[in-house]
């Protein structure tokens, strides 16, 4: 083989090697702030193992499903960060932003979720997955419940996850539950009406780290704040769930319908009345059971069409 030919043949790998792309090499890795706490990769169990009253139906059925490393803020995101972020022009104050100046430590709340994603993105951050809060909830051993205490601690040391305030995830919130998430990297639904938020707020007993609850993405509430995650992996590719496709057709005509102030009602062909709540009120889901009893469990969680079956059958309905 001639020197020039040789010279030729040689030269991408060595450019390769150059830039770091040979077959040996790795991406840098991405330091950890000293505000976080990182996690390796690894699988997790999301979901509740067990029924009513033990888990709710929104818990089911548990999964376990494989993350991406990641980090989590250690503790929630503050009055004083947030309000950097407000005097660097990256966040919008909320209306109830006063002298945040005073209790610059106090987690931030009352924000929306495109609030949440604007700090964290300020901060070079991102809203963590359900599935990621989860693993840091749960710690390495893959328990399900977290406390006691006002602001209880993982044992990789991750604060308040349960006890100070609910916080924004980056998933939709789906009422189904976990049985179409991915089996990787699940990022929830492609689309919803309610973003999940997970923890809890109050003094803590023992609660389970599978609780979860939905909002508006534009409802401001005090007890919901926010914490960020950072990605480790830039290998990362969040999958959506995985949604079966549209029914040809519907499955049951409607007759009539009437809308209230706190909920929507269908008659259907059959005569057998369809109620939703309307999602102002978060009353969502069937008014009670065969036996005309309160349904329980939180109502803002079930976003399908239920039948009514304590209420008898007609054949016109009455807004109201």
């Amino acid at each position: 083989m001639s020197p020039s030919l040789r010279r030729a043949l040689l030269w991408p790998a060595a450019l390769c090697a150059a830039l770091g792309l040979g077959a040996g090499a790795h991406a840098a890795p991405v330091p950890v702030p000293e505000d976080m706490v990182a996690f390796p990769a690894g699988p997790v169990l999301v979901g509740c193992e067990g029924k009513l009253p033990v888990c709710d139906d929104d818990e089911q059925p548990p999964r376990r499903v494989q993350l991406s490393a990641f980090a989590i803020d250690r503790d929630l995101v503050t009055k004083g960060q947030y309000l950097a972020c407000v005097n660097a022009k990256a966040c919008t104050p909320p209306p109830l932003f006063y002298a945040p100046e005073r209790t610059p430590d106090v987690p931030m709340t009352d924000l929306t979720f495109a609030d949440a994603e604007a700090v964290c993105a300020w901060r070079g951050r991102r809203l963590p997955t359900e599935a990621e809060w989860t693993r840091a909830a749960q710690g390495p051993d893959g328990r399900t419940t977290v406390g006691p205490g006002r602001r209880p601690t993982s044992p990789e040391g991750v604060r308040g996850l349960m006890g100070v305030a609910k916080q924004w995830v980056a998933d939709w919130y789906d009422p189904e539950g976990y049985g179409r998430l991915t089996a990787r990297d699940p990022a929830g639904l492609p689309e919803a009406t309610r973003k999940t938020v997970r923890g809890l707020e109050g003094h803590v007993r023992n609660d389970r780290a599978s609780f979860r609850a939905s909002r508006h993405p534009d409802r401001r509430d005090h007890g919901v704040g926010v914490r960020c995650a950072l990605t480790l992996d830039p290998a990362r590719r969040p999958t959506p769930s995985v949604l079966p496709p549209p029914a040809s057709g519907p499955p049951w005509r409607v007759r009539q319908v009437a809308a209230g102030e706190v909920h929507t009602c269908a008659l259907d062909a059959d005569g057998a009345q369809w109620c939703w709540g309307n999602d102002r009120f978060g009353q969502l889901g069937p008014l009670g059971d065969a036996l005309g009893r309160p349904r329980r469990g939180r109502p803002e969680r079930q976003l399908r069409a239920q039948a009514v079956a304590a209420l008898p059958r007609f054949n016109a309905l009455a807004a109201g």
